[in-house]
């Protein structure tokens, strides 16, 4: 198609691509602008169907609010009239104030609302005075906020959420309140808005919903869950099994979802083909109805078919009118472009006297004036070039002789001699710069300078070249490095100057190469590795110094370093690690040099340093003994991790204090409840006892598992969070988790303690019974292990708990990078015991925590 287009004529050329790009352009701008109509009418309509929708549901939900109101309203004003006629007869003596309210709240418990509604009563304090169902009265219920609104008014309709014990989830409610100041009574009726729905009045709203029209033919309906039509137009009774012409029930569809939009086919009675219809639809939950309004596509879509025709109309006479402009145009640019050719022709064939008569000012009257022009100088520099060739012909001969004493000298030299263009291009060359570069001869003659070089090399290089330009002057000792052919580096030495032709034409650069390759590449190699190590230690993240080893003294820190210690370099350079008290406490400074030392590294040391004056913060040391200038230092690199550790310490405090809230529910909540439930199946089994029923067995049955439910409560409580761990309590604790493990999961656990030891420090013993808990949570959830044992004793001062299990053990990668290791690691560290992992595959995992008996503070003595 390409080569058929290039080859037609101008004229047929500039049609088609006028065509072309009119066709494109008007395509393109007629479909933006059918798409954007298309779009906007498709916009309004479904925001119009909308509309109405929410207005519709709106209008339900106001008819809906009004009937509950004046029900419960007409029912709590009644009560508040029956409660005053029994104050009365108070009043006048007939009752005592108890007999009274006795009286009052057996009429108000007694009445129902709705289905499950009812009557209550509370006072201003939030308490229930009067309330049907057992156990509530007494009760306060501050904590919800309805309770809070009604203390607040005292008089009113409301509206909230609730949701009765054992149902799934919260449903609206309603209440009208009424107040009885003198017993302090808030009277309020109250049941779920969904029981009312009988209340509701379709009538009240049928003929503004059927009022509504869309287009010509598009209305709004109302129908239920189940199908059945409560506002049409047209159809009455159930439509569930309603269906489209492809079969889709879309009725059903709609009850279904709920909420959305659908395009489905109808026909209206009365109609001969069904049409698509959209339909816009929302839900009402309280009186599971379905609000929807819908309207036919076509009708909506009229104004854009007209949009259509429109555009269509003004394309097909666009094109009428272009077509014979565009073709008389082609003509006039076309039939002088003809007769051009046509000297052209005469030219070639060797007449350069040929012109054209120029009649125009126009381009075509130019590109004639530029032909004449252009054959005029072709005539003289025919003339002109046919001389030059004699007189070249004369200088060749002699440049050929001199030209052999000259490759000669240059054959014979041991330097390499090259010269090449303006370009870089090399041009001449001897047989000495092809050993040093390793091409050959061949290849040479194809290559520049930039071919073989770096780019910052042939910078260098082009500044140079523009240099000796300017000056005129040659460069000598200029030092650069070049590519061999192997594709290693050679550094070399050159002399460069100017090369000009016999009118003073810069026509290159000649010179001559010296190789320094192995003096270049040991110097270097040298400066690389100094570079290296300087970058590397002033632009890392971690604090990094060196300071000697005899004399502690800093030698060099980096800006990280003076970051995380808020010193300044003249603070620290120079000085001694005792001077500038940088480690706390100073012994740290000789344990960490005598450590370097011995173990001529370290890594990942916890320490604490000094910063910003006096504040002591934690960081991260790694070190290694270097040898600079003949002395022992000390590279060391610090990371400040003392926000990582305050952040370990909170998160791990939030954890505790979880621990505590479910140890404090489950022990001062569900145990009374579970307790209650015993002393009532107790009762229970006591009555069926006497009644000689069989039945009695089963109810001691029950009593005997509430204990024992009771029982593991309390267990599991106390391993959640003990109440008191320190002093004397403390093994007994531990006793009691290693009892729970093997209760609860059925494996022999097994607690030895030889001696009386007790913890005085509360927050020491809970981190210690904390990693003893998850040490025996990982045996038995992590290692499949049927044996624990924990042992609990005293040697060289130091208390140690050992956790050991006959588990599948720890594979090599796996040791410590649990969440549970960690989290054992740092309680360990945060009380200052030293913790210990050693486990085998297949052979078990025993936990060592060793605390010193001066870490905790006081002691004591146990006996069993």
């Amino acid at each position: 198609m390409h080569t058929v287009f290039r080859n037609l004529p101008i004229n047929k050329k500039l049609l088609v691509t006028y065509l072309s790009v009119f066709f494109v352009t008007s395509s393109l701008g007629n479909s933006v602008l059918y798409s954007m109509v298309r779009h906007t009418i498709e916009r309004n309509i479904e925001q119009e169907l909308k509309n109405t929708t929410n207005m519709i549901l709106n209008m339900v939900h106001t008819a809906a609010r009004v009937s509950i109101r004046n029900n419960l309203r007409a029912a709590a004003e009644q009560n508040r009239e029956i409660v005053g006629r029994i104050f009365q007869k108070q009043l006048q003596g007939n009752l005592t104030e108890s007999q009274a309210k006795a009286q009052a709240r057996e009429i108000l418990t007694g009445q129902s609302i709705g289905k499950t509604g009812y009557i209550y009563c509370v006072d201003s304090r939030g308490a229930a005075v009067v309330h049907p169902k057992p156990g509530m009265e007494g009760g306060v219920f501050l904590e919800q906020g309805f309770v809070k609104e009604q203390i607040l008014r005292k008089e009113g309709y409301l509206e909230y959420e609730w949701r009765n014990p054992g149902e799934p989830a919260k449903r609206p409610k309603a209440l009208y309140m009424t107040y009885f100041a003198p017993w302090d009574w808030i009277i309020s009726v109250s049941s779920y808005r969904t029981e009312f729905a009988e209340l509701i009045d379709v009538s009240d709203f049928r003929d503004s919903i059927l009022s509504l029209k869309f287009g010509e033919t598009g209305y709004s309906f109302v129908i239920d869950s189940k199908g059945q039509m409560i506002i049409h137009p047209v159809i009455e009774g159930n439509a569930f099994a309603f269906a489209d012409t492809s079969g889709r029930k879309f009725i059903r569809t709609i009850i279904e979802e709920k909420k959305g939009k659908k395009i489905y086919s109808w026909k209206n009675p009365g109609e001969q083909v069904h049409r698509d219809k959209l339909v816009i639809f929302n839900y009402i939950p309280e009186y599971d109805w379905i609000v929807a309004s819908s309207c036919y596509l076509e009708e909506s879509y009229a104004p854009l078919k007209k949009v259509l025709n429109v555009v269509l109309a003004t394309t097909a006479a666009t094109l009428l009118i272009t077509i014979p402009i565009t073709w008389l145009m082609s003509l006039y640019i076309v039939r002088p472009l003809k007769t051009m050719m046509k000297n052209f022709r005469r030219g070639a064939s060797g007449d350069l006297s040929i012109r054209l008569d120029i009649s125009t000012e126009d381009e075509m009257g130019q590109l004639a004036g530029y032909f004449n022009y252009f054959m005029e100088k072709l005539e003289y520099s025919n003339a002109i070039l046919t001389n030059e060739i004699l007189d070249r012909q004369r200088v060749e001969a002699r440049l050929r002789i001199s030209e052999e004493k000259y490759r000669t000298i240059l054959e014979r030299m041991e330097e390499g001699y090259y010269e090449v263009d303006t370009q870089g291009r090399f041009t001449f060359f001897n047989a000495a710069l092809q050993a040093i570069l390793g091409y050959p001869k061949a290849v040479l003659n194809s290559l520049s300078l930039r071919e073989i070089s770096d780019p910052e090399t042939y910078r260098k290089i082009k500044e140079t070249f523009r240099e000796i330009r300017t000056s005129g002057k040659a460069q000598k000792a200029a030092s650069y490095q070049l590519n061999r052919r192997d594709g290693s580096t050679c550094y070399l030495e050159t002399s460069i100057s100017l090369m000009v032709d016999a009118d003073r034409q810069v026509i290159g650069y000649r010179g001559v190469l010296k190789d320094i390759s192995e003096k270049r590449l040991a110097d270097l190699e040298l400066r690389r590795s100094v570079e290296m190590f300087s970058k590397a230690f002033r632009s890392s993240p971690a604090g990094m110094f060196i300071v000697t080893i005899n004399d502690g003294r800093f030698v060099d820190v980096n800006d990280s370093f003076l970051r995380y210690t808020a010193f300044s370099a003249e603070d620290v350079i120079g000085r001694s690690l005792t001077e500038t008290q940088f480690f706390i406490p100073e012994e740290k400074n000789e344990l960490i040099v005598a450590r370097l030392q011995q173990e001529y590294a370290i890594r990942n040391m916890e320490i604490n340093f000094r910063a910003d004056g006096d504040h002591c913060r934690m960081g991260i040391l790694s070190a290694e003994m270097l040898i600079l200038q003949g002395s022992k230092c000390m590279l060391a690199a610090l990371e400040d991790v003392t926000e990582a550790r305050q952040l370990e310490r909170e998160v791990l405090d939030i954890s505790e204090r979880e621990r505590q809230r479910i140890g404090f529910t489950l022990h001062d909540d569900l145990c009374p409840h579970l307790l209650g439930v015993e002393v009532l199946s107790n009762v229970l089994r006591q009555k069926l006892a006497e009644r000689s029923s069989p039945e009695s067995i089963n109810a001691a049955k029950i009593q005997g598992l509430i204990q024992e439910s009771i029982i593991k409560l309390k267990r599991l409580s106390r391993g959640l969070y003990p109440v008191d761990l320190s002093g004397y309590d403390f093994d007994t604790a531990i006793a009691d988790l290693v009892m729970q493990a093997q209760d609860i999961f059925g494996v022999s656990c097994h607690f030895l303690c030889e001696l009386p030891i007790c913890l005085n420090d509360d927050t020491m013993a809970r981190h210690v019974y904390c990693i003893t808990h998850e040490a025996i949570h990982n045996a038995l959830k992590h290692a499949n292990a049927e044996n624990i044992f924990v042992v609990l004793n005293m040697e060289n001062e130091k208390i140690i708990l050992t956790i050991k299990d006959d588990g599948r053990g720890i594979h090599a990668d796996e040791p410590n990078h649990g969440m549970g290791m960690r989290i054992m690691n740092y309680r360990a560290r945060r009380i200052g015991a030293e913790f210990t992992v050693e486990s085998d595959m297949g052979m078990g995992t025993t936990i060592t925590i060793e605390i010193e008996q001066t870490k905790q503070s006081g002691g004591g003595q146990k006996v069993r």
